[in-house]
């Protein structure tokens, strides 16, 4: 395998780096992990190591329906975790901060996935952090995370598909602060997995009648039926 997909493992001293006992499967590329790293980091993989058989051979654990990239940019976080919480000698794990949307992204998705609380949460608190900054117009040349209608749309998704629930506030809050009628007819909010608690909670807290946002009924019957 490529050196530059097992980077992660630069993160540790060389003695531990090489100590790996696991290897994770996600199509063609092989990862090899440390199976104490992972389960520290993650409900589900603590889970599996525990039931997994002793066994002489690396323990490798296919990876179905992840991404290379998205598992690689979660394992660089995880691994660059270790030596903030050595050096703090605390028991809470400690992430680095997320560096980019595009690494939150991928992040979000494993640590969702994979029950990866605390590195859900950094990555919740470095979006949210955006969404701030956005939301006064503190942005300046940054990326703005709400800077467009399928930018919001995006972010409200993930952020309720991932529980990620003060995300969520803030997306949604962007919407009502907004009101931007092209917003409520873009083509997510029928095609798109917004649930329709989360649309109707915008539309009470914006005062918009149905009428005058003039959503038909063949569109809220896209809508999904699940009442909050």
């Amino acid at each position: 395998m490529p050196s530059s997909l097992a980077d992660y493992l630069d993160a540790l001293p060389a003695p531990i780096a090489g100590m790996t006992d696991a290897i994770l499967i996600v199509g063609e590329a092989r990862f090899p992990v440390h199976s104490a790293m992972l389960a520290a980091n993650s409900a589900v993989f603590d889970d599996l190591f525990c039931t997994a058989e002793q066994q002489e051979l690396m323990l490798e654990i296919p990876l179905l329906g992840d991404q290379a990239s998205d598992v690689h940019t979660a394992l660089k976080y995880i691994y660059a975790g270790y030596p903030l919480r050595r050096c703090r000698q605390c028991a809470t794990k400690s992430f680095p901060r997320i560096k980019s949307t595009d690494d939150a992204k991928a992040v979000i998705t494993f640590a969702h996935k994979y029950t990866c609380t605390s590195l859900l949460e950094a990555c919740e608190a470095y979006l949210v952090g955006l969404a701030q900054k956005d939301m006064s117009g503190d942005s300046g040349d940054q990326y703005h995370l709400f800077s467009s209608n399928k930018a919001i749309l995006f972010w409200t998704e993930l952020a309720e598909a991932c529980e990620l629930d003060t995300l969520l506030a803030h997306c949604e809050l962007s919407m009502i602060r907004d009101r931007d009628e092209l917003l409520w007819h873009h083509p997510a909010l029928t095609t798109g997995n917004i649930s329709r608690s989360c649309l109707l909670r915008m539309l009470r807290a914006s005062h918009l009648a149905i009428q005058r946002i003039n959503v038909d009924i063949a569109t809220l019957k896209k809508w999904k039926k699940s009442l909050p």
